[in-house]
C-alpha cells in the first residue's frame, strides 16, 4: 500500500505530467510546413543519403551564403548549412521574395483527386504553386535559368525547403486556407488543423518518446530499408503532391471524429485526441520519410 507521502508525490508527478503535456500541445506553431522540427527531420534524412559529390557541391554553394550561415551556430558542415539555409524561404516569402509566397503549397480542393496546373497552380502576384517554384529553383541551380532576384545559393535553399513543403498533407489543401481556418481542439488545446499537422503531431510524439530531432531522424532513417527507399524513389512530383493530398483526405480529415464533442467559448469543435494522434503520426512519419528520400535523390541527380 502507498504511504500518504508516496501518494502525494505520485499525484504531484501526474499533475506535472498533465500540465507539461498541455503546454506542449499549446505551443504556438508557425505557418511554415512541418515547422522547425519537421523540416529538420526531412533535411537530416536527406543528408544521410547524399553522395559524396552532392555533399561537396552543397557545401561549395552554401558555404559563403550568409543566410545559410547565420543560424548554424558555428556548425558549417553540410548538414549545418542545410538545416540553416533550408529554413530561410519561410522568412524571405514575407520580406525580400514576396513573389515566392505561393511556392510553399499546392492548393487542391478536398473534392478533387487529381492535379490540374491551370486550376491548382495559376499565375498570381505572390507566385505560382510549389511545383512551379521547385522546377524554377532546380533550373537556376543547374544553370539553365538566370533569375536576377534569386541566386544559385538561394535557389538551392528553396529546393531544400519546398520538397519538405510538398510532403506536408495540409500544404496540398485549398479548403480553409490549408486548414488554417478549420478550428479544432487538440488534447484540450484550441488550435487549427494546419497547426496540428505542421507541428503538434510531431511535438507530441517526441515528447511522449522523450526524444529530440536528431534521435528521431535516426529512428526514421533506420526504418527506410532498401525496399522502402525504392518505393519512395519515383520522381513524379505531381504524384508527390497527390500522395500528400490523399493523406489529407483520408487521414487529416477522414479520421476526424464523426461528432463535434469539444466545447470552446460555447461552440462545438472536433476533439482530436489519442486515436486521431495514432492515425496522424503514422501518416506524418510516412511523409517525412518520403520527403527525405526524394530530396536526397533530387540533390544527388542535380548536384552529384
Amino acid at each position: 500500500m502507498l504511504s500518504s507521502n508516496t501518494f502525494q508525490l505520485s499525484r504531484r508527478a501526474l499533475t506535472c505530467f498533465a500540465i507539461t503535456l498541455f503546454l506542449m500541445a499549446a505551443l504556438p506553431a508557425s505557418a511554415s510546413a512541418w515547422g522547425h522540427e519537421g523540416h529538420h527531420l526531412v533535411l537530416r534524412l536527406a543528408e544521410k543519403r547524399l553522395t559524396p559529390a552532392a555533399r561537396q557541391r552543397i557545401q561549395s554553394i552554401l558555404q559563403n551564403e550568409p543566410r545559410a550561415n547565420n543560424c548554424a551556430g558555428g556548425d558549417h558542415s553540410t548538414l549545418g548549412l542545410m538545416l540553416c539555409g533550408g529554413m530561410w524561404p519561410d522568412t524571405s516569402r514575407n520580406t525580400t521574395h514576396k513573389n515566392t509566397y505561393n511556392w510553399h503549397f499546392v492548393d487542391i480542393s478536398l473534392d478533387e483527386t487529381n492535379y490540374e496546373e491551370s486550376r491548382d497552380c495559376a499565375p498570381d502576384e505572390r507566385g505560382k504553386c510549389g511545383l512551379f517554384g521547385l522546377d524554377r529553383a532546380l533550373r537556376i541551380v543547374k544553370g539553365e535559368l538566370n533569375d536576377p532576384k534569386i541566386s544559385r545559393a538561394q535557389a538551392l535553399m528553396f529546393i531544400l525547403h519546398i520538397v519538405g513543403d510538398l510532403h506536408q498533407p495540409l500544404h496540398t489543401v485549398l479548403d480553409g486556407g490549408g486548414g488554417n481556418s478549420h478550428k479544432v481542439v487538440y488534447f484540450d488545446v484550441f488550435t487549427d488543423m494546419h497547426k496540428v499537422w505542421d507541428t503538434k503531431l510531431i511535438e507530441s510524439h517526441m515528447f511522449r518518446e522523450g526524444i529530440e530531432v536528431p534521435e528521431y531522424a535516426n529512428i526514421l532513417a533506420q526504418q527506410i530499408n532498401s525496399a522502402a527507399a525504392a518505393s519512395f524513389a519515383q520522381n513524379d512530383r505531381e504524384r508527390w503532391v497527390l500522395e500528400a493530398h490523399r493523406a489529407a483526405i483520408d487521414i487529416a480529415y477522414g479520421k476526424r471524429p464523426a461528432q463535434k464533442t469539444a466545447t470552446h467559448n460555447g461552440r462545438k469543435y472536433h476533439s482530436l485526441r489519442s486515436t486521431y494522434f495514432g492515425h496522424g503520426i503514422k501518416a506524418v512519419e510516412t511523409q517525412l520519410k518520403r520527403g527525405g528520400v526524394r530530396l536526397a535523390n533530387l540533390l544527388n541527380e542535380t548536384l552529384g
